[in-house]
């Protein structure tokens, strides 16, 4: 699997310096801080999507019930004044 690991990544561990590990594990620990901050924001982001997602299903089913109460209201005025 390390080797899979390495041929994906296109990296090899044995040419690298300590200066080259070092730099990389500054990345890797700024990365991570940087996840432990975005990490709140996306949750709360998931959150506020599934209720809009479910208001917004609530209000297209309204607007159904509406789009069939009017066609019913039309129906029985063209059969009342159209005689």
């Amino acid at each position: 699997m390390y080797d899979r690991l390495k041929e994906a990544t296109m990296t090899d561990d044995s040419t690298m310096t300590n200066q080259d590990r070092d730099m990389l594990e500054t990345q890797l620990a700024e990365f991570q801080v940087y996840i432990k901050k975005a990490e709140p924001f996306l949750k709360k982001l998931k959150e506020d999507l599934a209720t809009y997602l479910s208001k917004k299903q609530n209000v297209m089913k309204s607007y159904g019930g509406a789009s069939e109460v009017l066609g019913n209201y039309e129906d029985v005025n063209l059969a009342y004044y159209g005689d």
